[in-house]
């Protein structure tokens, strides 16, 4: 862990007098194991980020990802209300240079010194943490974008802050991202949820063809209910799915408000939540069978298409202006044109890979029919073998690009 200076505002320091010594002060060595731990997506997405942007956005993540964990591995609501109550305390004494209680909220206060973070921000993360210890299920609508606000949405203005955008326009995308990440982790999460207790899907969604779902689950009776089956709650997360769709698209229509070298790996993270969507769908919404995964063959090809649109989206926004730069996606006319461009570039350069490869392979079995040295007479066709494999892949890829361009 980093010294405490490092990470307290000025004339702040943690005072050992006060930091409470039980469990819920033991912390991770630094805040790189967090995320490793805990996202495998927001683990791989943010090796993508700059150097001097990774670290910061691994604090943010520590700290969010700490304090989740703090109240929820409480050992009743009186131990994760206290809990609750040394974080938001915390708070509070970082914008007022004190010193903090609990370690983890030192990287909070570095974070509000170097990035701007606001205070109502952070209250508005813990605020949701506390609906959590009395949700038992949502009631409405309304209220489940609010809890997705507070769980995420305030999470995507936070990583505004870290990652120094100025246009105050890009937060309502940013927003929007968050909280689209957060309908697909409560479509995805069903099962886990309904076993704390807790129900995300609105009563006013349910309450005809799930009766039992709106009793409150947090109480024994509940608990010992058998847990609805996938039909029960299909219409439910395809519902959940559709509402992230909208908020994805707002959320990565700012990706240009973004500094450039942050574009690719906020495109991935996105796209890897997307697509556990995605995947619920391809397995029929059977979400009450376990946690449902993204193959680690597709998450490779997602981060070939991020890396491919970060890239085109970097060449083409200039040259749609004619010369002027471009700090928001707000001309909205350029869009679709904007679209087909990138779905081009991708199949121009899947396609490229995809005949450079195939071209690559003949060359090595030519060399294999007239080796240098015999001892390495069987490397060629080991090359040749690899290439067409990287053909194959890369053609099926250019196909899908076609596709999308009919």
């Amino acid at each position: 862990m980093s010294s405490p200076s490092k990470y307290l505002l000025p004339n702040a320091s943690v005072d050992s007098d006060e930091v409470i010594q039980d469990s819920f002060t033991v912390i991770p060595q630094d805040e790189t194991s967090v995320i490793r731990k805990h996202s495998r997506s927001f683990s791989m997405a943010a090796r993508w980020l700059p150097a001097d942007v990774r670290g910061d956005v691994e604090k943010l993540y520590a700290w969010c990802r700490w304090c989740d964990e703090a109240v929820d591995s409480a050992i009743d609501l009186h131990d994760a209300t206290a809990r609750l109550a040394i974080l938001r305390e915390d708070v509070q004494r970082i914008f007022e240079g004190q010193a903090v209680r609990h370690p983890a909220s030192r990287w909070l206060a570095d974070l509000v010194q170097s990035k701007g973070i606001r205070q109502s921000e952070a209250l508005d993360l813990l605020a949701g943490m506390e609906m959590d210890l009395h949700l038992g299920q949502v009631e409405d609508e309304e209220t489940l974008l609010r809890y997705c606000y507070c769980a995420a949405g305030v999470v995507g203005l936070m990583m505004c802050r870290v990652m120094g955008v100025q246009s105050t326009s890009a937060e309502k995308h940013a927003i929007d991202l968050g909280m689209a990440m957060q309908l697909t982790n409560i479509a995805r999460d069903v099962a886990e949820d309904w076993n704390r207790g807790r129900c995300y899907v609105p009563k006013t969604w349910v309450e005809v063809e799930l009766p039992h779902l709106c009793t409150d689950p947090s109480n024994d009776a509940a608990l010992a209910m058998e847990p609805p089956s996938n039909s029960t709650v299909r219409s439910s997360v395809e519902r959940l799915l559709s509402m992230a769709e909208v908020y994805y698209s707002s959320g990565l229509g700012g990706i240009a408000y973004l500094p450039r070298g942050c574009h690719r790996a906020i495109i991935l993270a996105a796209e890897l939540y997307r697509e556990i969507g995605r995947e619920i769908l391809r397995q029929d919404v059977r979400v009450m069978d376990g946690r449902i995964k993204v193959p680690r063959l597709r998450i490779v090809s997602l981060a070939c298409n991020a890396l491919i649109r970060s890239v085109s989206e970097n060449l083409v926004i200039p040259k749609l202006g004619m010369g002027l730069f471009f700090s928001s996606y707000e001309v909205s006319k350029t869009m679709v044109s904007n679209q087909q461009k990138m779905n081009d570039a991708k199949y121009l350069a899947y396609l490229g890979i995809s005949l450079t490869s195939f071209m690559a392979s003949a060359l090595f079995v030519m060399v294999s029919l007239h080796p240098k040295d015999p001892s390495y007479a069987a490397l060629p066709i080991v090359y040749a073998a690899v290439c067409v494999g990287i053909g194959v892949a890369t053609n099926v890829l250019a196909r899908k690009a076609a596709a999308r361009l009919a």
